[in-house]
């Protein structure tokens, strides 16, 4: 459901790679990301988050968008 999600935006806007991360106590999970690589898949899933942790780490610590 969450792949698909992505795909849909994905078509609307040209030149986009949508993605969602699941938010997993202080852990950031993969939900959907059907364009990006495995590897990044893989080095996203499980991060913890903190004030530095990358865009979606630290909107997650700070509870922002």
């Amino acid at each position: 459901m969450l792949d698909s999600l992505c795909r849909l935006v994905e078509e609307q806007a040209s030149g986009v790679v949508a993605s969602i991360l699941l938010l997993d106590g202080d852990r950031l999970r993969h939900g959907g990301a059907p364009s990006l690589p495995k590897s990044y898949i893989d080095a996203i899933n499980g991060l913890v988050i903190g004030p530095s942790v990358g865009s979606c780490g630290t909107a997650a610590y700070r509870g922002e968008r």
